[in-house]
């Protein structure tokens, strides 16, 4: 029955391709994905409109690797949209392996998205993979990804909502992973004027808005249920050990030699010594017990960590002339527990090619701006080690994104971000903040991507840069590489007709020694992927 699912996933999409043969379906142009918080056109396609993509490669899974075959077809009837997410692997024996399709969680993964219509639209939802969700105007969702580390983890999410006719009553909820609802968002909007026959008025939206993540220690899993998360569990599967101080694979809590130096340790800085062997200093009284052991320690963590985020926004229409639009908007959120902040007035506009916007900011103490940001998924919750520089004692534990709020000033300042599309050529995406406080810098944010997109190159489909330093005091373009840097490099080369070549560099960075610098594989994590992408 399980292969019998696999086949029919595999050659549904062929057959309703085949079928649609004779009527050539539209081209399709991707346009790259806004950084950070710009408009996005809401599609227009309402026909059917089939195209497959698909990528080899490699893959380990439980320390073997496995070659990977993954087809993501695309359909597209109407306001009814479905992507599948086909991944089939092989062994060194050219045998297929079924490690991915053990559970109904498997199979539901297999789809990648499926949706209805679009946000504005009476009725819509979406499940599945979504890379950029934005709440109001991203004071507390802004261009979010359940996505950051696809496809090897690979989250279930999803949002529901509707816009009814009367007062342009809506509502929206939205979760980062079916599964876990460990990061939601809900949405009420409403243009309580609209009944009034006053201009501009009329159009007034108003919006109540809530996020929150229920445990900002989840990204971390502790299989074992112990409050150690298997990140530095040495015992992820064993509720009743974790440590392992000398790597031995003995546990420190049953181990006589923690440093592994062959020397009975002294039972007062190990307390099991005593219950192997009873009494032994009293009968060995010429034997030097080791006391200079200082076994690892480990924080446990129990209880879950939540954190909310309330908003209330507003937008005005100021002007819709033909393809120039121009509004007016504002949002105040509250994060709860720590501080608040506004955006007002803002401003943006669009016309034709450019889309841009501008908005003052002004933040009190103990708030962050975005705080659902692209890469929150990778920064929720982060593993530490702090090392005695005397007795080389290490100490594992997890920070959380909220704790840098203590130490965020009250500030005020201005964002600005442009976006240029020449479909032909080039794109461009640069965003700024720059806020102040009373003792000066208070946070500066840069985020740029530029890609070349030039058609009249053969073969050459696409290169790209993104880089981003956010909630900073100053920009640094020495040190690029720093705890609040991102950086990500794409190419897309076509080989064939229906084939592309893809490749992909990412780069996080975590402090883990607190030096203030980047240093060494343990403070940078690459991710390089290559890959085959083909169109039917």
């Amino acid at each position: 029955m399980k292969k019998l699912l696999i086949l029919i996933c595999i050659f549904l999409p062929l057959v309703i391709w085949a079928q649609e043969a004779e009527e050539q379906p539209p081209e399709v142009v991707e346009l790259p994905e806004p950084e950070p918080d710009f408009m996005d056109a809401p599609s227009s396609a309402d026909s059917l409109n089939f195209f497959a993509k698909g990528a080899v490669g490699a893959i380990t899974i439980d320390g073997v690797t496995y070659s990977q075959i993954r087809l993501r077809p695309e359909l597209e009837f109407g306001k009814i949209g479905v992507a599948l997410d086909i991944d089939l692997l092989f062994d060194a024996q050219g045998r297929v392996s079924f490690k991915t399709w053990d559970s109904w969680q498997d199979f539901v993964g297999k789809l990648l998205y499926v949706r209805y219509a679009e946000r504005n639209d009476r009725f819509y939802f979406k499940t599945g993979s979504i890379s950029d969700y934005t709440l109001a105007h991203g004071l507390i969702f802004n261009n979010f990804s359940n996505m950051l580390r696809y496809p090897d983890e690979k989250n279930i999410g999803g949002y529901i909502g509707f816009n009814t006719g009367f007062c342009g009553i809506g509502m929206e909820i939205y979760t980062h992973d079916i599964f876990r609802n460990q990061i939601l968002a809900g949405n009420l909007h409403a243009k309580p004027l609209s009944l009034l026959k006053v201009p501009w008025l009329q159009k007034l939206h108003l919006g109540l808005n809530v996020g929150w993540d229920r445990d900002q220690y989840g990204r971390f899993v502790d299989s074992d249920n112990d409050g150690v998360p298997d990140i530095y569990d040495r015992f992820p599967n064993d509720p009743l050990f974790a440590a392992d101080t000398d790597g031995d694979g003995i546990a420190d809590e049953i181990d006589w030699d923690l440093n592994g130096n062959s020397i009975i340790d002294d039972p007062s800085v190990n307390p099991y010594v005593d219950e192997v062997f009873p009494n032994f200093a009293t009968y060995y009284p010429d034997y030097n017990l080791d006391t200079q052991c200082f076994p690892d320690s480990l924080s446990r963590y129990t209880d879950k960590k939540p954190i909310s985020i309330y908003s209330l926004d507003l937008e005005l229409p100021l002007m819709e002339k033909g393809k120039f639009l121009w509004s007016t908007y504002g949002e105040l959120a509250s994060i709860d527990g720590h501080g608040s902040g506004f955006v007002f007035p803002g401003f943006k506009m669009q016309y034709r090619f450019l889309q841009a916007k501008l908005e003052f900011r002004n933040f009190g103490s103990g708030f962050l701006p975005s705080y659902f940001d692209r890469i929150y998924e990778g920064k929720r919750s982060e593993m530490r080690t702090v090392v005695d520089p005397t007795t080389k004692q290490k100490h594992y534990f997890l920070s959380t994104k909220d704790e840098i709020l203590k130490s965020t000033e009250s500030s005020l300042g201005w964002f600005g971000c442009l976006q240029a599309d020449f479909p032909e050529y080039a794109f461009l995406r640069i965003g700024y903040q720059d806020m102040y406080s009373d003792n000066g810098v208070a946070g500066k944010s840069l985020w740029f991507k530029l890609g070349a997109t030039p058609s009249f190159i053969p073969k050459f489909k696409q290169i790209s840069i993104y880089y981003s330093q956010t909630d900073v005091d100053r920009i640094d373009f020495i040190n690029l590489r720093n705890e609040r840097a991102y950086v990500v490099a794409e190419l897309v080369y076509q080989i064939s007709e229906n084939a592309n070549l893809m490749a992909r560099y990412s780069e996080f960075y975590t402090d883990v020694n607190h030096d203030g610098r980047i240093r060494g594989r343990g403070e940078i994590e690459e991710n390089l992927g290559f890959g085959v992408e083909f169109l039917f």
